[in-house]
């Protein structure tokens, strides 16, 4: 398993990290490698003059501990670019369609901005390619942090204009947009037809109109006092966050982000949608094609997070199958303390690098993790087939950033998590779960009501207490994946005509059984209980995971008997021959 610890932020390292025993303790509790944000601007803080001391001392440290490093390579977002190059004229911002204001952020559609992506990558691999201390390269290709995603979160940090919305305003995503419409419909009369307008010129095309996003008030409040409050607020504010991540999710109060539209105006709403999402994807193909250029042996992922809507722009399953055409891999982001919302957050990542052969790891949200936490991540992991995850809190780091309350634990000392570490790593064995329902992901009727998802989520949240199963998006139903299923769920949207409801009743008319009603579908054999205890069954074994905070007498069905399980703890069975 991967276990990759954060080690350096956004500047130098922590004295108390380079320290030869923090190295020591890091090993022993089975992590394998440290992460580095690895900014642009932390090389090359005068245009032309490179300069690597930001990062080599870490470097050595690495090598001579025999630990791995994963730089996370960042360009783009406002924190890892140069102050020169943010005044040069190739600086071209994002601006919001919503107050037709910039952000701190580059444009994915500027020309100018992909020869700095090249030699960026060029210059770090001719730098530590070969040094044999690399055990993956992530890419920060987007987003306030470096997700494959627009700007949305993140106003704990940077002094610039954010929010969740359409981030199109530039002269050259409106160009791009231009060009995407008439290449679709060819001629103005038949754009006006399909969209219900009367554009007189191709160069008078322009947006559908979007409304301002709501944010999420409660995760907003606490990245505020997060930043400006009194350290003796911060522990009020931790215990809200504790109690808001066992919530089922953060995002109840969040609304559509679509306007309300009428008939004939959804084909342009949909088209308009469609090209968002298709311009990140194309500027994940550049990245991960180009990375991959430069690292042509090495192991890569892609950062992504998000909850699917497309105003923050990641297709998951089209993210996935980029990545695996260069034989990248996934890090999925928005993993917490609760596994009923961590694991329905990156479930269709999960889905889809199974289908398309490649990998994934997952990392946790901007929350502390707790030790209980640690157990559960390891649980995910297991049960989702994933390669191995990215945490914070194994190995104290101190105050790395306004949204982590640290504890009060040493920088570079062990956390209580380590014992949890330890505990359940062994049980990790690099097998994928046997799953075979699916619910389905509605691509359509999210981009004309995103608040589906939210909906959509906590009915899966629910129903995950007593059934496994895989997400399948209306990409994937294209390309075949129903047929590793028996049965598939919509719980919220509708499938859509044409391509996607010709592919599902195909499906129907080889044995699959579509459902409207959880109840329809029968059990696994392994959990007949709604009652905090997880179940995901292997090949030769199940694994059951306790997330309640005590003991729990659990039924298990191929056993004919019961066990008791410990609080937050995890077991694993093996079947009878």
């Amino acid at each position: 398993m991967e276990v990759i610890h954060q080690w350096q932020f956004i500047g130098q390292t922590d004295p108390k990290l380079l320290e030869d025993e923090a190295f020591e303790r890091a090993k022993q509790a089975g992590i394998t490698s440290l992460e580095t944000f690895f900014l642009w601007k932390n090389i090359e803080k005068e245009e032309g003059k490179i300069d690597w001391s930001c990062y080599d001392v870490l470097v050595e440290k690495i090598k001579k501990h025999g630990l791995k490093w994963v730089p996370f390579l960042i360009l783009g977002p406002a924190y890892a670019n140069p102050e020169w190059f943010q005044k040069s004229s190739d600086s071209v911002f994002y601006r919001c369609l919503e107050h037709q204001q910039d952000t701190g952020n580059q444009s994915i559609w500027s020309p100018k901005l992909r020869k700095y992506v090249e030699r960026f990558l060029s210059l770090v691999s001719e730098r530590y390619s070969n040094q044999g201390v690399l055990e993956s390269v992530i890419l920060g290709v987007a987003g306030n942090w470096g997700e494959a995603i627009y700007p949305a979160g993140g106003y704990w940090f940077g002094n610039f204009h954010t929010h969740d919305g359409f981030w199109a305003g530039d002269p050259y995503a409106r160009e791009s947009f231009i060009n995407f419409s008439v290449q679709k419909y060819k001629t103005l009369q038949d754009l006006n037809r399909a969209w219900g307008t009367n554009f007189s010129a191709i160069q008078k095309i322009e947006y559908p109109l979007v409304k301002e996003s709501q944010k999420r008030v409660l995760v907003n409040l606490a990245m505020i006092l997060a930043k400006k409050c009194p350290d003796s607020l911060k522990k009020i504010l931790k215990s809200v966050l504790a109690k808001a991540t066992k919530k089922s999710f953060l995002f109840a109060s969040e609304p559509n982000s679509q306007p309300e539209l009428k008939s004939e105006e959804k084909q342009r709403w949909l088209d308009f949608t469609t090209w968002y999402l298709d311009s990140m994807s194309n500027w994940v193909d550049f990245w991960v094609k180009t990375a991959r250029r430069y690292f042509p042996e090495t192991k890569l992922y892609l950062v992504t997070g998000g909850t699917g809507r497309p105003v923050l722009g990641a297709d998951f399953a089209r993210q996935a199958k980029i990545a695996s055409q260069y034989g990248a891999g996934i890090r999925i982001t928005n993993q917490t303390n609760s596994y009923a919302q961590s694991f329905i957050l990156t479930r269709l990542v999960a889905t889809a690098a199974k289908f398309y052969k490649s990998f994934f790891t997952t990392e946790e949200e901007a929350v502390l993790q707790t030790p209980e936490g640690v157990t559960m991540r390891l649980f995910d992991v297991m049960s989702s087939g994933a390669r191995g995850f990215y945490c914070r809190n194994i190995i104290s780091q101190g105050k790395m950033a306004p949204f982590v309350i640290p504890e009060k634990i040493p920088v570079g000392q062990a956390t209580p998590a380590v014992e949890n570490m330890k505990k359940y790593l062994p049980l990790f064995d690099g097998e994928i779960p046997e799953i075979s329902s699916a619910v389905f992901f509605p691509n359509t009727s999210l981009a004309f009501d995103s608040s589906l998802v939210i909906s959509l989520y906590n009915r899966c949240a629910q129903l995950r207490d007593k059934l496994d199963f895989d997400l399948v998006d209306e990409t994937l139903i294209k390309e075949g994946a129903l047929s590793r299923y028996k049965h598939l769920l919509v719980l919220e949207g509708e499938i859509p005509s044409g391509e996607v409801k010709s592919k599902v009743e195909e499906w129907q008319r080889q044995g699959g059984v579509l459902a409207l009603d959880p109840k329809t579908i029968p059990s696994q054999g392994i959990d007949d209980e709604a009652d905090g205890v997880y179940a995901s069954k292997f090949a030769n074994r199940a694994l059951y995971y306790n997330s309640n905070n005590k003991r729990v007498k659990k039924s298990i069905p191929f056993l004919q008997k019961s066990i008791e399980m410990e609080p937050n703890s995890i077991v694993s069975i093996s079947f009878q021959k």
